[in-house]
């Protein structure tokens, strides 16, 4: 079979990186081709030449047996190549159809005119939209949506120029569980028309299920191709990273202090309905929900994002009464949000001032920010974070994905906080950044950091916690730990299914009689 797609020793050196080092591989119709590495391996760089974005040093690409040379990504797309990227490219003021055909609105033209005709433009886009099984509203502003559903749309977007070779960098990152199984089922369809799809994720479980040939990328250099039918995910691993990690969590906590923060009865306008938990020294608090159902509200409540207008909240003692991120700050309080780009970093700016920018207050006096103690900083939080970067002027923007994520923690730690809020900590970072993170969890919550995290990842919200809360529609509905903390019984929570069954035990179902329900309403009951 001839391939669709060849990269042959490709090179590219930005300064002080060689990003890739003379790469090769095929790519086949009808088949996923898994691109993978830790972060800064050189992935996105390797897509990124592929797809026009940067221009390859020296090596070449062909594409049915042609050489191809693209001066830009317009060139690559009209040769069939679409790109999902790792960070999404949605213009929030526009609507979702405008966001759709950005770049190409010549196929929306009213006939001999040059003028856009915007209900031919809402029509192409509820076709394209049917036809993927994609469910988008064509008027909504962008800005608007929920960033799984504008991943949804930039995913909506590559597949409007009908490519032949469709590359998603990390495109399930933000997406539920659901719109991942929409996801499998379109790239199913577009193999099934002969297509190729290039695609990186950091979920093992993911790369198998969708992938059928693999390589491996490590600090720029190739390290090899495999079809993913013959090797195993400890296989895959350690190509990754030169070793085995047999033990992905650290050990949990042995033994668990004083109460160190809770929230009672803590209630929003909008969202949060009478939200109770406690959390001990050196434990971690980690939350199962699906989509939506309150989880990041309740994080940004107590961050100061969003005001509650009932409920307490005390840390270390002490009730706490704040209006502002900046007030929760100043009383100790510190959040990492999901949406790194749009609400966690300034990616213009360099990584050292966006870890300096969270604890400014510390280093400053009369105005004057003592520089010594600034750089000091940075230098320790770039150490402790394993931040890969050519230097500490260097653009976040211009990071990896994970490297982004890293910077976004370390801004946190920076400012010393003695509640740190996580939400969705380990998104787009690879298998060994991960046990990073999660170490310096640990060690955090040992020394008496009080940690709240949420994930989607079942996985990592059992292994890290000591106890996990379960979200539905706003509530907490039940609480687990040891060996109640199950994929099983959190499931019963998050789908609050625990009440369901507590009534049943009670007589009120003609299930009544259905053993070991009703645990988990009363371990769901909270301070």
């Amino acid at each position: 079979m001839e391939a669709i797609l060849e990269v042959k020793d490709m090179d590219k050196s930005f300064p002080g990186v060689h990003a890739c080092d003379h790469v090769s591989f095929r790519c086949f119709p009808g088949r996923v081709h898994v691109l993978q590495g830790e972060n800064g391996a050189g992935k996105s760089t390797v897509l990124k030449m592929i797809c026009g974005l940067y221009h390859p040093d020296s090596g070449e690409i062909r594409i049915n047996g042609q050489p191809v040379r693209f001066a830009h990504p317009l060139d690559a797309r009209q040769k069939g190549i679409a790109m999902v990227y790792q960070e999404m490219t949605i213009f929030p003021e526009l609507t979702v159809a405008q966001n759709v055909f950005i770049n190409h609105e010549e196929e929306c033209l009213r006939k001999g005119t040059p003028f856009i005709d915007e209900a031919e433009m809402l029509n192409k886009t509820v076709d394209l939209a049917e036809k993927y099984g994609i469910e988008v509203d064509p008027y909504c502003r962008a800005g608007d949506l929920p960033i799984a559903a504008q991943q949804m749309v930039e995913i909506l977007k590559a597949l409007a120029s009908e490519p032949d070779i469709l590359i998603l960098d990390e495109p399930t990152a933000t997406l539920t569980n659901a719109e991942v199984d929409k996801l499998y089922a379109i790239v199913q369809g577009l193999l099934e028309m002969g297509k190729a799809v290039i695609f990186i994720s950091h979920r093992m479980g993911e790369v198998f299920r969708f992938g059928h040939d693999m390589t491996v990328m490590k600090d720029g250099k190739l390290i090899g191709t495999v079809e993913l039918k013959d090797v195993n995910e400890n296989e895959v691993i350690r190509m990754m990273v030169g070793r085995e990690l047999s033990d992905i969590f650290p050990p949990k906590a042995k033994e668990l202090g004083e109460e160190i923060f809770s929230i009672h009865n803590l209630s929003d306008v909008r969202k949060i309905k009478d939200a109770s938990l406690s959390i001990r020294k050196g434990e971690v608090l980690g939350i199962a929900a699906l989509d939506g159902q309150g989880q990041t509200e309740l994080l940004e409540t107590i961050a100061g994002v969003r005001r509650h207008n009932r409920g307490r909240i005390v840390l270390n003692g002490k009730e706490l009464h704040y209006s502002s991120v900046k007030k929760a700050q100043e009383q100790g309080i510190d959040y990492v949000p999901e949406d790194r780009k749009g609400k966690g970093l300034c990616l213009s700016l360099g990584v050292d001032e966006n870890i300096a920018l969270g604890s400014l207050p510390r280093r400053s006096k009369w105005g004057f920010i003592d520089l010594k103690k600034e750089l000091e900083t940075v230098k320790k939080y770039v150490d402790l974070m394993n931040i890969r970067t050519p230097s500490y002027a260097q653009a976040v923007g211009r990071l990896s994905g994970g490297n982004q994520q890293k910077v976004s923690i370390g801004k946190n730690l920076a400012d010393e906080p003695r509640l740190l809020l996580l939400n969705e900590p380990t998104r787009g970072i690879d298998v060994e950044a991960k046990q990073e993170i999660y170490r310096l969890v640990r060690h955090l919550a040992e020394e008496g950091v009080a940690i709240l995290m949420y994930s989607s990842d079942m996985m990592e919200v059992i292994g890290l916690s000591d106890r996990v809360i379960t979200m539905y529609e706003g509530r907490i509905t039940a609480e687990y730990t040891g060996t109640d903390m199950t994929e099983v019984r959190i499931m019963q929570g998050v789908m609050n299914l625990c009440g369901q069954q507590e009534a049943a035990m009670q007589g009120d179902s003609p299930q009544a009689d259905n053993p070991g329900t009703g645990e988990e309403k009363k371990e769901g009951q909270n301070e």
